[in-house]
């Protein structure tokens, strides 16, 4: 890919996609009215499906399906485990650490479940190749090809990714940061978004199944 696209590129996702959320003082929806496949999932949904191909396009992947397998389920289990340890130092602390509103008093029914797993679906998918795959990977091309530079974007894209939630609560950061890292590590390690996305998405939607199962 020449370099002036591909800084042309990164600059725009930035400025576009990067920094909103970041400077974003919206309060999260509550879950029962996020009822629709609604523009901005579906418009999220199509750029995570372009960054997908472009890196199919530009990168072979060359990891064995077993490796996959280990490392997708090995992430799976590490984010359990760090929310977890976040929710059990928030209740010690006597804080709320709820990461959205969970239900209004309409309650929730089967349309209002098969919605949000799609949008969990594709909000996992939109995260990890926005912030683990395109993000973190543009920054290492473009800085001076040093050791400490790629250390510096793989932290920036990790601090961008855990302040993106802040208005969810710092726990919720807290919670984003060490997920972050876990995800990207699961990328680092199998070459596919796939991966880190597969988990991801089991996560969201087993941390809200079990909190239906706990309220109904």
């Amino acid at each position: 890919m020449k370099k002036t696209y591909l800084i042309l590129e990164f600059f725009t996702v930035t400025f576009f996609l990067i920094i909103p959320p970041l400077l974003s003082t919206a309060q999260p929806v509550p879950l029962d009215r996020q009822k629709f496949f609604s523009f901005p999932t579906m418009i999220q949904a199509l750029i995570a499906a372009a960054f997908f191909i472009q890196d199919k396009i530009l990168h072979k992947e060359n990891v064995n399906y077993l490796r996959k397998v280990f490392w997708t389920t090995l992430t799976l289990g590490l984010l359990f485990f760090t929310f977890a340890g976040i929710k059990s130092a928030a209740f010690f602390a006597g804080q709320d650490t709820a990461v959205m509103p969970l239900f209004t008093e309409d309650g929730i029914n089967a349309v209002n479940v098969f919605f949000l797993a799609l949008n969990f679906f594709c909000a996992a998918f939109y995260e990890e190749t926005l912030y683990r795959l395109f993000f973190t990977e543009s920054m290492i091309q473009l800085l001076p090809q040093k050791k400490v530079f790629k250390i510096f974007a793989e932290i920036f894209s990790i601090l961008s990714f855990a302040l993106s939630h802040r208005t969810a609560g710092w726990f919720a950061v807290i919670n984003a940061l060490v997920c972050g890292i876990i995800l990207r590590l699961c990328l680092v390690k199998t070459k596919s978004v796939l991966c880190p996305a597969t988990a991801h998405f089991i996560y969201n939607a087993a941390i809200i199944t079990f909190t239906l199962l706990y309220l109904y």
